[in-house]
């Protein structure tokens, strides 16, 4: 689309799923733009412009909103990148929109019994509790949210407004994988995030937030992970033959998938905190050099709809497992979990504080931990074959990444194999129906 001047007439672009829904039009971006939390990004002369178009309702002094896909579409959400162009001023604005996608997200409303139909919008909803009351007082990198809008019950779509990074972040690929000093940083910075829920009145928190349990009844009722299991041994035979043979008892079992996403850290007598619960790369915004190389800088992490109380290592094993090539992870990821619990130790004496674990109970809770998500990586391998290729990307291409994304999968399954030896979970194996 393209904007000439004033010529240009309003356009309201947003996608027919969009349009359908009466809670999204440009009236109503240019309203959420206009609040407290957004005016402090703008000029004096853009406020003045901004309150005008709210206070008199001079809708056409907005010549129009280009909005397009950004990041992708996931199962009953999309991102958008949004710019607003004026007639009186140059400097346009650019955020993001979230919105749970409309017609996807009726559509799995409409068909999901009562129960889903409670999770679909506990999903959305759940993020915007995490940006209005959680993220106000947290020292982590996250995007300014500019507003929030909630699922009803009637299943109408929500809204999250937010700050873009547009050509000043990007995501590591996948297929690339996070290098040791990146690794670091998201030590530094989860031990930040942790260490304030630990200095927080327990009661404040502590029971609140129970995201893993639908995970688990996910993975449970639709045979995640022995059927995915046999789908990767049909798809590499002879490759993962003998993880598979493994690890299909402890994935028919449902103690051991509860132990793996909820319980593991509780047998290394670690405390709760609270998680983002989706950890990887996509979701991990780097800030950008000039020439639009990624640095080593972590300028937010989004997509907390997700986040749980849980373990300590939950995210910071998902980084290293599923988003981080196995020579640097097998390499480092020892240090990488001694650098968060220093970080962690001095950022509670400097609270007054002191940590009430060691680092072995880390380490310990780290392992169990592992071997969850090595099985689980095994399992989306089948389906990450397509997640880093850009439109028309050659398929010669795609394939290299594939094939490099199942050797990471490999050599976790082979350690996860020597880690199965060590700690006692065999009582899981001999419990292995649902």
């Amino acid at each position: 689309m393209v904007l000439s001047g004033n010529k240009a007439a309003l356009i309201n672009s947003f996608p027919e799923a969009l349009s359908n829904c009466s809670r999204f039009t440009n009236w109503f971006l240019v309203s959420l733009l206009s609040n407290k939390d957004f005016s402090h990004r703008l000029t004096a002369f853009q406020i003045d412009k901004v309150k005008g178009i709210i206070e008199t309702r001079m809708i056409k002094t907005v010549l129009g909103v280009l909005l397009r896909c950004h990041r992708g579409k996931g199962t009953i959400s999309s991102i958008y990148r949004c710019q607003i162009f004026f007639k009186f001023f140059q400097e346009n604005i650019d955020v993001v929109l979230k919105t749970s996608d409309a017609t996807k997200f009726l559509r799995a409303f409409d068909e999901a019994e009562n129960g889903d139909k409670k999770a679909i919008i506990e999903i959305h909803n759940l993020e915007c509790e995490f940006y209005e009351t959680n993220a106000p007082t947290l020292d982590f990198p996250l995007p300014q949210i500019y507003g929030t809008l909630r699922c009803d019950e009637k299943g109408t779509p929500g809204v999250i407004l937010m700050e873009s990074f547009c050509g000043k972040a990007e995501t590591v690929p996948l297929s690339i994988g996070f290098n040791k000093h990146q690794l670091f940083n998201i030590a530094k910075h989860l031990a930040s995030l942790h260490k304030h829920f630990l200095c927080l009145p327990a009661e404040g928190w502590r029971g609140k937030y129970d995201s893993s349990a639908n995970i688990v009844k996910k993975l449970v009722n639709t045979n995640f992970f022995s059927a995915n299991l046999e789908k990767l041994r049909t798809m590499k035979p002879g490759q993962f033959d003998k993880g598979v043979d493994l690890f299909l008892p402890y994935g028919k079992s449902k103690e051991f998938i509860s132990f793996g996403v909820k319980d593991s850290y509780k047998e290394a007598g670690l405390p709760s905190v609270l998680v983002h619960g989706d950890f990887w790369c996509n979701n991990i915004l780097w800030k950008t050099h000039p020439d639009h190389s990624i640095s080593n800088e972590i300028l937010a992490v989004v997509d907390w709809q997700m986040f749980d109380e849980g373990s300590p290592v939950r995210d910071i094993t998902r980084a290293l497992v599923m988003c981080t090539d196995a020579e640097i992870r097998r390499e480092h990821q020892f240090e990488v979990l001694t650098c968060y619990y220093d970080s962690l130790v001095n950022l509670m004496a400097a609270e007054g504080r002191k940590v009430e674990f060691v680092l072995e109970q880390v380490n310990e809770a780290y392992k169990s931990t592992f071997i969850f998500q090595a099985m689980f990586i095994m399992c989306l391998s089948p389906y990450l074959e397509c997640l880093d290729q850009d439109e028309g990307e050659k398929k010669v291409l795609a394939n290299y990444r594939r094939e490099k994304f199942l050797l990471r999968a490999q050599f976790a399954m082979e350690e996860a194999m020597e880690l199965l030896e060590e700690l006692p979970l065999n009582r899981f194996k001999n419990n292995s129906k649902y």
